[in-house]
């Protein structure tokens, strides 16, 4: 394998060959640039084993890797050879029916300096991996960043990671931190299976940094996630996030045009399709992150039997999400604000058995310690033609949220003046909830002493021609439970429930 990829690079020339290698050279001469086809010359199932890394797939625009069922496999004395299988920088590039086992991650498209990368193809492979299976990223790890367009990965098959609590099986990442801002435009996730056991299913950020320098822009847009079958993840099935901050500050990137449709989604314990402009963890910051101009159609999503189904919620639509906000892992309180989400259609999903089918929020603050999370908002939702059965509550509006994990401890983390305006909810099929939808201005829930939930608001709420049989104008502008977090000045306005 590794000498086709040197001849397809033009770092090796066929009458450098043996004389039984240079026969399975055919056609026209191999070389940089010249669109060759390698296509591995055993019988399907048959093993390559790696014992060195192979080289990077550089050099290679408009080449075509046709595995046909090959299993590529790394010795077992070779670390580093099983670090990476593939990693991607060529233009016009194609791989195709490979097996990947063994390895710690499978196939990563990147720059390898500061070459813009376009249409590359991953197609019809499996992979049976403990990492990433499937990377597409606008920066590396080793600081190269760049541009990447028109990335297709589709008809790949994930197999169940029994450990993979932390993996990611397929990564889309605009900018990392520290590192040179990158762009990626154009995915296209599509017809793959994802198996049981993964943390998550597809992770979508624009910019992140975690324990890394802080970093301001970073970009990804243009991604459509479709006909996915994603299977118990530990995490989120399908998370979409416009930046998340690890024990550092992130500021100014965007997330934007993003399709979620026509995905099968079992939850494991965390939510099927998680949107959110910021997430932060462990004292992360994050200031004007934007994520916008998303659909979310025709999904399916099953919770599963785990006792915490769902993490809360089938979808999620947030602001932020803050985490672990100082503590042990950074005293330091992280800085949350001016974080937004907009242009949000959630529509035709079916919903069941999840605590929350839909939840619509400013902010969420499910671990918290110390710090302020202020002045995030979600703007411009609609919430139309679900079918919302069998959950706890069907659909939750709220500005802001501190419903916590049992049995933290107390602090003064504060959640005050994030805001929800304008969401309309219209033509959803309601049907064996405790409860079909419920509007709250400021709550918290299993939080401890010292907290405090103010100032949040919900405004321009639209409820038309539902079917239920319930009341949906349930509205609470102050809700506490098993909690004693001074909730207080939350407020609901211009909510319409005269049609519902």
């Amino acid at each position: 394998m590794a000498e086709a990829i040197r001849l397809a690079q033009g770092t090796l020339r066929a009458d450098e060959l043996g004389p039984v290698e240079r026969t399975q050279v055919r056609g026209g001469p191999p070389g940089a640039r010249n669109a060759d086809l390698i296509v591995v010359a055993l019988p399907p199932r048959a093993r390559i084993t790696i014992d060195t890394p192979l080289p990077v797939l550089t050099r290679m625009d408009g080449d075509t890797i046709d595995g046909r069922g090959v299993e590529l496999r790394p010795d077992a004395t070779a670390a580093p050879a099983a670090a990476q299988a593939l990693r991607a920088a060529s233009s016009n590039l194609g791989v195709t029916d490979l097996g990947i086992v063994g390895f710690v991650n499978g196939i990563e498209v990147a720059p390898d300096g500061d070459r813009p990368i376009r249409n590359v193809k991953v197609t019809g492979n499996r992979f049976q991996v403990t990492g990433n299976a499937m990377a597409v990223l606008g920066a590396t790890g080793t600081g190269d960043a760049g541009t990447i367009r028109d990335v297709t990965l589709s008809g790949n098959h994930v197999a169940a990671n029994p450990d993979g609590t932390n993996a990611i099986a397929v990564r889309v990442l605009g900018s990392q931190g520290g590192l040179t801002k990158g762009t990626v435009r154009g995915v296209r996730i599509s017809g793959n299976t994802i198996g049981e056991g993964w943390g998550y299913g597809i992770y979508l950020t624009g910019i992140q940094s975690a324990g890394q320098d802080s970093l301001a822009g970073g970009r990804l847009d243009d991604v459509t996630v479709s006909g996915n079958t994603i299977r118990r993840t530990a995490y989120d099935a399908i998370s979409v996030y416009g930046g998340l901050a690890f024990l550092t500050e992130i500021a100014g990137g965007k997330t934007s045009d993003i399709r979620i449709i026509g995905n099968n989604l079992t939850t494991g314990s965390s939510s099927a399709v998680n949107l959110q402009a910021a997430y932060t963890f462990a004292g992360g910051s994050a200031g004007g992150i934007t994520l916008t101009d998303v659909s979310v159609r025709g999904n399916t999503i099953t919770a599963s039997d785990r006792p915490d189904r769902c993490g809360g919620a089938g979808i999620k639509v947030q602001g932020t999400l803050s985490e672990a906000n100082g503590g042990v892992l950074n005293p330091s309180p992280g800085t949350i604000s001016g974080n937004r989400t907009s242009d949000v259609a959630v529509t035709d999903n079916a919903i069941s058995g999840c605590p929350r089918g839909i939840l619509v929020a400013g902010t969420d603050h499910p671990w918290p310690t110390t710090g302020a999370i202020s002045d995030n908002s979600v703007r411009n939702v609609d919430v139309r033609q679900n079918r919302l059965a069998g959950n706890d509550v069907g659909l939750v509006v709220a500005g802001g949220l501190m419903f916590a994990y049992a049995g933290l401890p107390s602090g003064d983390a504060a959640i005050h003046d994030n805001h929800v305006n304008r969401v309309t909810v219209s033509l959803n099929t309601f049907s064996g909830n405790g409860r079909d939808l419920w509007i709250i201005g400021g709550g918290a829930r299993d939080a401890a002493d010292g907290h405090k939930v103010f100032a949040n608001t919900v405004s321009v709420v639209d409820i038309r021609n539902n079917a239920s049989s319930q009341n949906l104008c349930v509205l609470d502008e102050n809700y506490i439970e098993r909690s004693t977090v001074q909730v207080s000045a939350n407020s609901i306005s211009a909510v319409n429930c005269s049609k519902q």
